[in-house]
């Protein structure tokens, strides 16, 4: 009996690995001088950017954890970073990416035959198994005091269970 019921059941998983969103540095201020509805105006980067993978929880903008190198907070943009030429437009330049994301996915599963030709399916389906934070992208605003900050996460562990039948 005892094999009936813990007997037979299967473990599929997957595994997504993505790597980072790519990014461009701008605002929304008018620099080229075309009025409203210019679009991002995006920055002149002087060179390339470091990532120190170190991820923000929230909180003051003096939080020392920023997914870029010290350097590209406020105070000491200068030197890497400057806005376009006034009446000028700068190209869109991808800069860096954002941080890579593993999503991990599990489920199990066992099918139960009731009569000859009536039976059904019981699964557990768990997506992001770990509930490992998956981090967005940094802020892009280099005007911002949370520049080059990530402070958002996504894709939380998830749950469903489900019942299918078969006749």
């Amino acid at each position: 009996m005892a094999h009936k019921i813990l007997g037979g059941w299967s473990l599929d998983g997957v595994f997504i690995y993505q790597s980072g969103a790519p990014f461009s540095i701008g605002t929304g201020a008018d620099y080229a001088g075309v009025g409203p509805g210019g679009g991002t105006q995006y920055w002149v980067v002087n060179g390339p950017l470091r990532v120190t993978d170190q991820y923000s929880q929230g909180g003051a903008a003096a939080d020392p954890n920023f997914y870029s190198s010290p350097q590209l907070r406020p105070a000491r943009l200068n030197s890497l970073l400057r806005p376009p030429e006034p009446s000028t437009h700068s190209a869109s330049a991808t800069c860096s990416t954002g941080p890579a994301r593993g999503i991990p996915t599990r489920r199990f599963s066992r099918k139960f035959r009731v009569t000859e030709r009536h039976r059904f399916q019981f699964r557990w389906e768990q997506y992001d198994t770990l509930n490992h934070p998956n981090w967005s992208s940094p802020n892009t605003t280099p005007t911002s005091a949370a520049f080059g900050k990530i402070a958002t996460k996504s894709n939380n562990r998830d749950q469903q269970l489900a019942l299918k039948y078969f006749f």
